[in-house]
C-alpha cells in the first residue's frame, strides 16, 4: 500500500472539503486500489491529467464512488479495510465503460449511483460471482420448472439417484425387473394389476446391470412372459462379465445414455462391484453419478443392495442399509423391501427418503406370483405394522379364512387380486384354493 499523503485520510470523499479529483485519485491509491482501478473509479483519462469538470459533475462522480464503496461495506474509516473486489478493475472497469459510452453523462452516472445505493443481496452476489445467482423467490415463481416425474410411484423420480435395499428372498431383483417393465409402460401407474402393462413407451429405455443372474437364469425366469411383457426391446442387459468396479460401470453407462431416451439405469447389486466398501470411494462414486445426472437430467439411477442383520419382522429403518452407511445420506431416494408376516409370498415396499416428495408413512403391499413369469403385483397401501407384527386380528383373519369365503367372492366376480386384498391373504393362496376347487370338481 502506498504511503498516505499529508492531509489525506481514508474517509468518504463526500465528507472532505476542497478535494480535487487528483486528491481523490491519490486517496483511492492509498486505500489499495491499483492505478488502473483508481483511474477507472474517477473516470480519469490518465494518471497524470485530471479532467476539468463542473462542480455538478464532480459531485456526481464522488456520489458514485461513495455508493460503490458503501455497497461493498466500506465506509472509508481508518479501521475499515478495502474489500478485495474494489482493488482491481472488475467493478470499476464496467462502470467506466458504461459511462464512456453514455450520451448523457449526468443522467447515467446518477442512474448507476442509484443502482448501487439500492443494491439487493442478489445484485451484490451476482456482481462478485462468476456464476449465475438465483434466489428462492426466483425459483418458487418460475413457471417453467415442471413438477417431478414419477418413475415408480412416489418412491423414486426422474433424475434421482436411488437406493433399494431389502431382506433376503424378499424379491429385490424381481421388483427391480418389474420396475423396469413398469417404466417402459405407456401407462405406468403403480396400481396397475400388472406393472408392465399398458403398451410400450418408445422414448424410454432401461439399462439393467445384472450381477446376480446370468443370461441363462434370466431366460428361465422370464421365458413365460413372452407376449405378456411390454417394452422388452428397450430393456437393455449389458454384458457385466468384464465390469469389476463402479468406475468401469459408469464408463460403460456414459457410452449408452443420450438425450433422446429417458433412461432408468439399474445396478443389481452394488456389493458385487469394487468401490462400495469405503466411505471415501462411496462419496466419490455418488459424486460422479451426480455429475452424470446433471449432464443428462433424463437419466435415473437405481442401486440395489442388502439389508444389515437385524431382528426378523421388525420395522425397516434408513440405518438398516448394509455396508457404508453414508450412502443413504448421499442419494436422493431410498426405499426398502421387506418380508411380511401376513402370508407366504407377501412382501411390502417402504418409503424411507425422497428429495422430491414427502415421506409417506404407509407401505405398498405386493404379492409374489407366477403369472407366466415370476412377478410382484401391487395389492394395496397398508400400515407397516400389519406386516411386521402380524396383528392378532389380522392373524386370526388369515387362519380362519376358508375355501368357501374365497369361492364366494369369486362367484361375486371378484378378481384374484381383489379377493387377496379383501381377505388379507396372498394371491398365491387364493390361486391355490381356486385351483384346488377346480380339481375337486373335475370328474
Amino acid at each position: 500500500m502506498n504511503q498516505r499523503r499529508p492531509g489525506l485520510t481514508p474517509r468518504s470523499p463526500l465528507k472532505s472539503e476542497n478535494m480535487t479529483d487528483l486528491d481523490i485519485f491519490n486517496w483511492l491509491k492509498d486505500l489499495g486500489l491499483s492505478t488502473e482501478a483508481a483511474r477507472s473509479a474517477l473516470l480519469l483519462e490518465s494518471s497524470e491529467g485530471v479532467r476539468k469538470e463542473s462542480d455538478e459533475r464532480t459531485t456526481l462522480v464522488y456520489d458514485l464512488i461513495t455508493a460503490v464503496m458503501e455497497a461493498f461495506g466500506f465506509d472509508g474509516t481508518h479501521t475499515s479495510e478495502l474489500p478485495p473486489e474494489l482493488k482491481g478493475t472488475k467493478v470499476w472497469g464496467p462502470i467506466l465503460s458504461e459511462i464512456r459510452s453514455s450520451s448523457d453523462f449526468n443522467r447515467d452516472v446518477a442512474e448507476i449511483t442509484h443502482k448501487y445505493q439500492n443494491m439487493t443481496a442478489k445484485d451484490y452476489c451476482q456482481l462478485v460471482s462468476d456464476m449465475k445467482v438465483t434466489t428462492l423467490n426466483d425459483v418458487v415463481r418460475d413457471t417453467t420448472i415442471k413438477p417431478p416425474v414419477e418413475v415408480f410411484g412416489h418412491f423414486i423420480h426422474k433424475g434421482n439417484i436411488g437406493l433399494l435395499f431389502g431382506e433376503s428372498n424378499a424379491g429385490k431383483s424381481v421388483l427391480a425387473y418389474e420396475m423396469g417393465l413398469h417404466y417402459l409402460s405407456s401407462n405406468p401407474t403403480l396400481e396397475n394389476e400388472q406393472l408392465g402393462c399398458g403398451g410400450t413407451n418408445s422414448k424410454r429405455m432401461v439399462i439393467y446391470y445384472d450381477f446376480e443372474m446370468n443370461l441363462s437364469q434370466v431366460h428361465n425366469r422370464y421365458m413365460g412372459g413372452v407376449g405378456k411383457m411390454d417394452g422388452c426391446e428397450s430393456f437393455i442387459l449389458p454384458d457385466t462379465s468384464s465390469i469389476q468396479s463402479a468406475k468401469e460401470l459408469l464408463h460403460d453407462l456414459r457410452s449408452k445414455i443420450n438425450r433422446r431416451f429417458d433412461s432408468l439405469c439399474v445396478i443389481d447389486n452394488i456389493t458385487k462391484l469394487d468401490g462400495f466398501s469405503s466411505e471415501r470411494m462411496v462419496r466419490f462414486i455418488i459424486s460422479e453419478m451426480k455429475q452424470l445426472v446433471k449432464a443428462f437430467p433424463n437419466v435415473t439411477i437405481l442401486m440395489l443392495t442388502h439389508i444389515r442383520n437385524k431382528k426378523k419382522y421388525s420395522p425397516i429403518e434408513l440405518g438398516d442399509v448394509k455396508g457404508v452407511k453414508v450412502i443413504a445420506s448421499l442419494v436422493d431416494a431410498v426405499f426398502a423391501l421387506g418380508n411380511s408376516r401376513m402370508d407366504e409370498g407377501v412382501t411390502y415396499v417402504k418409503h424411507l427418503k425422497s428429495r422430491d416428495s414427502k415421506k409417506y408413512d404407509y407401505v405398498a403391499r405386493f404379492d409374489l406370483v407366477m403369472n407366466g413369469y415370476l412377478q410382484l403385483q401391487f395389492i394395496s397401501w397398508d400400515e407397516e405394522e400389519l406386516h411386521v407384527n402380524g396383528l392378532s386380528s389380522n392373524k386370526a383373519a388369515v387362519s380362519t379364512v376358508t375355501n368357501d369365503e374365497v369361492l364366494r367372492l369369486l362367484d361375486m366376480n371378484y378378481t384374484v387380486q381383489q379377493i387377496a386384498k379383501t381377505l388379507r391373504i396372498s394371491m398365491n393362496r387364493v390361486m391355490k384354493i381356486i385351483k384346488s376347487s377346480m380339481n375337486s370338481t373335475t370328474p
